[in-house]
């Protein structure tokens, strides 16, 4: 996998993660809370994954 594969994933998640996590809030604030953080654990692993990708 490329670097720039693994760029475009993480912010496709970035902005997606807004609208997703309005929608579960009107069914409450903790699974709103969850989601935002389950995609932010994603986006950290992915992070760490692209620093040993090669180009």
């Amino acid at each position: 996998m490329k670097k720039e594969t693994l760029q475009k994933i993480i912010d496709t998640l970035n902005i997606l993660v807004i609208p997703v996590s309005a929608v579960c809030g009107t069914w409450g604030f903790d699974i709103s809370v969850y989601v935002a953080g389950a995609v932010a654990a994603i986006n950290g692993v992915l992070e760490y994954l692209k620093l040993f990708t090669k180009e």
